[in-house]
């Protein structure tokens, strides 16, 4: 076996020890580093979160809108059904209106020959 004399125990141990305090600061400095980013994650993931509330009430806002628009389609289809229906009544009450026209004429003229022929 080999037996350091003091001189070289003591600069083991010098060593020995410069290389604890080196290893301490660097764990020193990784954990604080460590916290850093532990820090800037939690902002991060606190932003997301911000992020996806607000994505969610867009979605549910754009989902209100489009019930909304599929409302307003509906009801205007039903106004172009309801106008149509007018167009329909309309066109019919105009056909029926010179059918009248004609048979009242038809009558004015039987009741202008009639007199005509009790004139004459």
């Amino acid at each position: 076996m080999y037996v350091l004399s003091r001189k070289q125990q003591n600069v083991k141990n010098q060593v020995k020890d410069g290389k604890e305090k080196v290893k301490m600061a660097q764990e020193s400095h990784w954990k604080c580093k460590v916290a850093e980013m532990k820090a800037e994650r939690d902002v991060f993931k606190m932003e997301r979160d911000v992020l996806k509330s607000k994505e969610n009430e867009w979605r549910t806002k754009e989902t209100e809108m489009k019930m909304e628009k599929d409302v307003l389609i509906t009801k205007e289809n039903e106004w172009k059904i309801e106008q149509n229906m007018l167009k329909t009544e309309r066109e019919s009450l105009l056909t029926e209106n010179t059918r009248l026209k004609r048979s009242l004429m038809s009558v004015v003229q039987m009741f202008s020959d009639l007199v005509t022929r009790l004139i004459t």
